[in-house]
């Protein structure tokens, strides 16, 4: 998901700005974005349905940036099937569910809000 993630606005948001949650040690100059995966309850096929998280922090003030960045992200992660396919992850369909609220960043003197997707993989 890296790779397809940094190819989102290198202008706007350089590729090392673009972090895997468990990576993240350090901040990074604003704005940046951090992408986790997640697992939500179980299906009634009894599967686990993945998804993905997408936050992206910027300077506390105005969040245009930041819905330029999150709309960005959905554009390249647009909605129906294809495949993303960076070597290690096969995906099928990309399916945007929400955005937060503006939020506070504490940690980070900032703001940030979130995109969510789920994730569906594709048959072999």
């Amino acid at each position: 998901m890296q790779q397809v993630l940094e190819s989102v606005d290198p202008v706007l948001l350089p590729p090392a700005q673009i972090i895997q949650g468990s990576d993240l040690t350090d901040q990074p100059p604003f704005p940046f974005l951090v992408h986790r995966l997640t697992f939500a309850g179980p299906t009634p096929s009894g599967r686990g349905r993945p998804g993905l998280e997408v936050w992206v922090y910027d300077e506390p003030g105005s969040y245009l940036r930041i819905d330029r960045l999150l709309l960005a992200v959905r554009a390249r992660l647009r909605p129906g099937p294809h495949t993303l396919d960076d070597g290690s992850e096969h995906i099928a369909v990309v399916d945007w569910t929400n955005d937060s609220a503006d939020l506070p960043a504490e940690e980070f003197h900032g703001i940030t809000r979130m995109s969510a997707y789920n994730l569906v993989g594709r048959s072999a």
